[in-house]
């Protein structure tokens, strides 16, 4: 299971900085348009904004592997252990709740804006809405293998 998890997350990883150095270059290539040649590209903010709506959806199931989301700890040295041990089963379940929503409606999404397209890139917004999918599944997939190892200690 570490294997298949360290895979993901090198996807998810490498998914991240494809989505990142794509909107730098976009983004050079519109500001070095506007200010040297006096053209912007119709495409260019359209597609970076895409670029970083994947790279802040994405990332934020990276977020959910390595525990970097801000959480409060005062209440696991408040509260007795057994009671913090259910604690952290209740907000696993809530988690995991909450990204299975997000995937669902970003499926829908996905299918609604199947015909929408972008007016500068001429790309449709199903490709956008289908990050909400992807970060989703990635946080499922996370919440999970986090879940065995601090709840189930495997």
């Amino acid at each position: 299971m570490k294997k298949l998890e360290n895979l993901v997350y090198k996807a998810a990883e490498y998914l991240c900085l494809a989505f990142m150095l794509l909107m730098v270059a976009i983004v050079v290539i519109t500001v070095t348009g506007r200010y040297v040649f006096g053209r912007t590209p119709a495409w260019g903010d359209e597609t970076a904004i895409a670029c970083m709506i994947w790279l802040g959806l994405v990332s934020s199931s990276l977020a959910e592997r390595d525990g970097r989301h801000i959480r409060i700890t005062a209440v696991d040295k408040i509260y007795p252990p057994l009671l913090v041990k259910i604690l952290h089963v209740v907000f696993y379940f809530v988690k995991v709740a909450f990204a299975l929503v997000i995937t669902v409606n970003s499926i829908k999404l996905v299918s609604f804006n199947r015909n929408v397209y972008m007016t500068g890139a001429r790309i449709s917004e199903a490709w956008v809405s289908l990050a909400g999918v992807f970060m989703g599944v990635f946080m499922i997939f996370f919440l999970i293998c986090n879940f065995k190892k601090e709840v189930l200690g495997k």
